[in-house]
């Protein structure tokens, strides 16, 4: 969910992900994973040494926030107060690819020690995790049990979980009020209202390039995670069920990625169909855009920051200037997808002992910054209708009205849950780019997915709604 940024945003244009030669492409990171797992059995001490850990953490490279950019510093007070060192590994950016890295080195027999475990991740590696649920007990009672399920396969806890989080919608405060607007959009229709008059004048000042609205659409997790809020939002449900129906061929579903592949050229740049998570991001804080779909937890980082250091020095526009509110919705409310990461400890761990000692070490940690930051948070004037952001590690089930939590359906499908998703990626891009028409997209998709799962196919169940949110009309 945590990406790695990226300096020269023009170059997004040149990362497309080719889904269709996975395996050619993965050659050199298999060649890479190797290399790694040979450099993990090499650096195991004696007995006599020192303990070292190594800690595969996807977050470590990639969040370049001021509290992870630094992340050295809680390591080495872990090893002040247990005299165990831990040393980080570094991985590649996107999801699927330390999805990849993760697999191979935990297949290799060599460690890591302790993993990040991304929220999607806890039914592909369940074999090579340890069941952490008899060691936190009392840590698990203050965490959301819809948090807590992701992370749990046929009873077993495979990690532990460390820093959640849920899609939000990034906006210009300054421009919404120069334009006349006084609220951020609640619906799709809203916002594309709010993104045309706004882009057409920073245009006619003389901003060529500026867009109304950015998000991630390049190849990989960052679209899933938008196009599910999208057809969820509207009624067409989460791609598979919790009852193992496949419901992804329905109308509200063609309607959703219709609409979404015509922003593309209008409000959106032609570029953002290979922005990655941070693309997005420098385009929108350099001033080049009016909304941007993001994540809570960033926000949550830049306020205990004050900002964000990757791009302080080159932002365009001030932290006072940004506002954050919940995903625009569609016909049946609002959809925000769940993610995040936990931490576990692998079943072939040297020393599983210290493992889950630097496991409980730093979610103590994670949960007292937390607190800071949500503290920090609720004190800014720039959040439009809080309760539904800042309820980021408690209990997502209950996130605001008319906002419904969605989850990828990486638990449903377990080990088939890459395929599934590759397969959804690819149906979704074939309509953002034009190669395909919706109606069809959806059809083969749901043909492919019945080839992975064997499910059956049928209608969606529906969102998660608590009221029905009457949204302002946008002038």
């Amino acid at each position: 969910m945590i990406h790695v940024m990226r300096t020269d945003v023009a170059a997004a244009g040149n990362r497309h992900v080719a889904l269709g030669h996975r395996q050619l492409g993965r050659l050199p990171k298999m060649i890479g994973i190797f290399l790694i797992v040979l450099s993990l059995g090499g650096c195991r001490h004696p007995a006599r040494e020192p303990v070292t850990l190594t800690f595969l953490d996807p977050e470590w490279s990639h969040d370049l926030t001021e509290r992870n950019v630094l992340p050295d510093e809680r390591l080495l007070e872990f090893r002040r107060q247990t005299g165990i060192r831990a040393k980080h590994l570094p991985t590649p950016e996107p999801t699927l690819d330390q999805l990849d890295m993760a697999r191979g080195v935990l297949g290799g027999g060599a460690g890591p020690d302790v993993l990040g475990i991304d929220v999607i991740w806890p039914g592909i590696l369940s074999q090579d995790l340890i069941d952490l649920k008899p060691y936190f007990a009392t840590e698990l009672s203050s965490v959301s049990p819809d948090v807590v399920s992701s992370y749990t396969v046929k009873g077993k806890l495979v990690a532990m979980p460390f820093h959640a989080d849920i899609g939000v919608l990034f906006y210009r405060r300054d421009l919404l009020q120069e334009y006349g607007y006084g609220a951020p959009p609640s619906t799709w229709d809203q916002l594309e209202k709010m993104a045309t008059r706004i882009q057409r004048g920073e245009r006619a000042k003389g901003q060529k390039n500026f867009w109304g609205f950015i998000w991630p659409g390049a190849a990989g997790e960052g679209l899933t995670c938008n196009a599910l809020e999208w057809q969820t939002a509207e009624g067409g449900g989460s791609i598979i069920e919790a009852d193992n129906t496949i419901s992804v061929n329905n109308p509200n579903v063609i309607r959703a990625w219709q609409r979404a592949s015509h922003w593309i050229g209008w409000i959106s740049t032609p570029d953002v169909i290979s922005y990655e998570e941070w693309d997005a991001v420098n385009a929108f804080y350099s001033g080049q855009a009016a909304f941007f779909r993001g994540w809570a937890r960033s926000y949550l980082l830049s306020v205990e920051a004050e900002a964000n250091p990757a791009i302080r020095d080159t932002a365009k526009i001030g932290s006072s200037k940004i506002g954050i509110t919940r995903v625009p919705g569609g016909n049946t409310g609002q959809a925000a997808t769940l993610g995040g990461f936990g931490l576990g400890v692998s079943r072939s761990a040297v020393h599983p002992s210290e493992a889950v000692e630097l496991v409980r070490f730093l979610v103590h940690e994670e949960m007292q910054s937390e607190v800071r930051a949500h503290s920090k948070a609720l004190e800014q004037p720039e959040l439009h209708e809080e309760p539904a952001i800042l309820t980021v590690y408690s209990d997502f089930a209950h996130v605001g009205r008319g906002t419904g939590v969605v989850n990828r359906p990486a638990t449903i499908v377990g080990q088939r849950y890459e395929d599934v998703d590759h397969a959804y990626i690819r149906a979704v891009r074939s309509v953002l780019t034009g190669k395909t028409k919706a109606p069809e997209a959806a059809k083969e998709l749901e043909k492919e997915l019945v080839g992975i799962t064997g499910f059956k196919t049928g209608p969606p169940s529906g969102i998660r709604n608590h009221k029905d949110q009457t949204a302002e009309s946008v002038r």
